[in-house]
């Protein structure tokens, strides 16, 4: 069943686009849009924008853009529908019975969410139920408050083969679908049995706060069976670019500009406890690029605390190294041997933990006292590889002045000559495609412009189409009356011109939302990003000018090669003579009214010819 127009416009006119972005992208005002690093491409520089007059977004750098519903579907790897019933779910709004969410009529995408949803609603309520009786023991000893508990929506699975198999067949859900989410398990005869049983479970959430994967803590210490099993991988779920908690923190992360990553649940939960509510985890796995990328769209402050062993120094170590390379400001601490940030909160409490976070080093001066500690710059061979080992890392990191500024400090922690450090940062540079953790995505490819006329032509088209999209019906009146979709040199632009002329002969309103719907993936972000580049705000009368000039310069060409092929036929030739003076009259009038402004006698911008190959116009 199609969702009804006036359902979508509903949606779109709750959804603030500014708000659904900033759930995902730390983005900041800057004049009259927002400004942020782009989700969907690795970037230093902002280039991610968000009008909240035009409800639109789009990133200069890898030109992705579109409304609120385009950024849900991107973001989230959802279908048209999908998105929408996303934001309909978000801002309470009804949608129609028949389409309500069902998982047999579902993407696969859909599926998985709507399969952990229901696993998640379970193993919640058995938590608080009788069989959940040890598992609340286990945790309350452990000290968790169940206010703490509730939040992070922990459950429990019980001591049973195929307990949720049970529910899954009462609930008629699809045990396919679980199989796939990695719910259960298919045995040699085909029956299904449990991924999880008799163990606490700990909802792993993307940042909008839907369940993807789950984490589950044994409660019966038995050979052979690790401590923690995960969910596998999913087309919703990967492991590397997650951080658990971060959706309950990011709140405050915003407001404090700052982020702790520790490694595991327990840790996570137990410092948000205690009010530091800007904690995620890295769920025990090794720090990832991409989980340095997800950390930026929220602040560039990190402190990592990971626990005083030897495995907690090797992480340490490794996740620094990516969080500098990746633009990040951190602070590593590492605690004694003998705890790990559970345990050191609920013995020092909250301040205790605070002056423990004041303490933080910086990376490379965290790597010089381990390496003081283990007595590896007590040698000549020690400490050259010591300063290789940080130039390498060093050397990895994109901004120059971020890349100077660590450079000093390997300088003077290691007492080098400063030019030294630099002749080998610039040495390692020279191979960094093959010796750094690469930082960068290659671009999306993109159509080249298949037009190739005058530039000054093309930006007058623009600005033409610019003013339909921004100001609707009102403008089509002045445009049509001169100007028709063929007089468009660009085929790009002249297919959407022919759809607004068709709405406009209707006498039918349009508006920017209803033309970015009717056009495939790559005209709808030319045409946001058309609408937010602010470069193009040209009077519309010397547009239309320019443009007509254009056709007047065309026609004027064509019969003067006709008159040199009838140059025999007098009547004809005077004919002719006549219509092409008439021409030159209209393009002197066009002139001496200075209807031409800027826009054919003036270098066109630089920022409007950083990509036009890259869009269709």
């Amino acid at each position: 069943m199609k969702i009804p127009q006036h359902k979508i416009d509903e949606i779109k006119q709750a959804a603030d686009i500014v708000e659904v972005v900033g759930q995902y992208v730390n983005i900041r005002l800057r004049g009259r849009n927002h400004v942020g690093l782009c989700p969907f491409h690795n970037e230093k520089t902002p280039s991610f924008t968000v009008s909240a007059d035009k409800q639109i977004f789009y990133c200069f750098g890898c030109h992705t853009g579109g409304d609120v519903i385009a950024f849900v579907r991107e973001f989230e790897k959802l279908s048209y529908p999908e998105a929408i019933r996303f934001l309909a779910e978000k801002y309470a709004i009804e949608m129609p019975r028949e389409t309500d969410m069902d998982p047999s009529k579902s993407s696969e995408v859909e599926s998985l969410y709507f399969a952990y949803k229901m696993a998640a609603r379970y193993y919640f309520e058995q938590l608080r139920g009788p069989a959940g009786k040890l598992a609340r023991e286990y945790l309350s000893k452990r000290g968790f408050e169940d206010s703490t508990l509730k939040s992070f929506g922990v459950g429990y699975a019980p001591d049973l083969w195929e307990a949720f198999v049970a529910h899954a067949h009462e609930q008629s859900m699809d045990l396919t679908v679980l199989e796939k989410a990695g719910l259960i398990m298919k045995k040699s005869d085909g029956s299904h049995y449990d991924r999880f049983r008799h163990r606490v479970i700990f909802p792993i959430f993307n940042t909008t706060g839907r369940v993807i994967a789950f984490g589950g803590r044994q409660l019966r210490e038995e050979q052979n069976m690790p401590k923690y099993v995960n969910s596998p991988e999913s087309p919703i779920y990967h492991k590397s670019r997650t951080l658990y908690g971060l959706f309950q923190a990011r709140d405050t992360v915003r407001k404090n500009d700052q982020l702790i990553v520790v490694e595991g649940y327990a840790d996570c939960l137990m410092l948000h406890q205690h009010g530091l509510t800007q904690t995620v985890a890295s769920s025990g796995t090794a720090f990832t690029l991409d989980q340095a990328t997800l950390i930026k769209r929220y602040t560039q402050n990190v402190t990592l605390v990971y626990d005083g062993d030897s495995a907690g120094i090797h992480a340490a170590e490794r996740g620094g190294a990516i969080m500098i390379q990746s633009g990040l400001q951190t602070k590593i601490v590492v605690l004694p041997a003998s705890h790990d940030p559970d345990s050191f909160i609920r013995e020092n409490g909250r301040d205790g933990f605070e002056e423990v976070l004041k303490q933080g080093r910086s990376y490379i001066d965290f790597r010089v006292e381990q390496w003081h500690r283990q007595k590896k710059l007590d040698t000549v061979h020690g400490r050259t590889q010591a300063a290789r080992e940080l130039i390498q890392i060093v050397g990895g990191i994109r901004d120059p002045i971020q890349s100077s500024y660590y450079a000093a400090e390997v300088s003077d922690k290691l007492r080098l000559d400063e030019k030294l450090v630099q002749q080998e940062l610039q040495r390692v540079g020279k191979g960094r495609d093959s010796s750094s953790i690469e930082l960068t995505t290659p671009a999306k490819k993109y159509i080249p412009r298949e037009d190739s006329s005058p530039q000054h032509v093309l930006q007058a088209e623009r600005g033409v189409l610019r003013n339909l999209l921004m100001k609707g019906s009102e403008q089509a009146d002045l445009i049509f009356n001169h100007l028709r979709p063929e007089d468009f040199t660009n085929r790009a632009i002249q297919k959407v011109m022919q759809f607004i002329f068709t709405q406009w002969m209707m006498k039918e309103e349009f508006s920017s939302n209803t033309v970015l719907e009717s056009f495939p993936e790559d005209i709808q972000k030319a045409l946001t990003r058309l609408m937010l580049d602010d470069l193009l705000q040209y009077e519309i009368v010397d547009c239309l000018a320019t443009i007509q000039y254009h056709q007047l310069q065309k026609r004027l060409a064509e019969l003067r090669e006709t008159m040199k092929n009838m140059s025999d036929l007098q009547e004809d030739a005077e004919h002719l003579e006549e219509a092409s003076s008439q021409i030159i009259r209209q393009m002197h009038v066009l002139k001496t009214k200075k209807q031409l402004l800027t826009l054919g006698e003036q270098p066109v911008q630089e920022r409007m010819e950083l990509d036009d190959h890259h869009v269709p116009f």
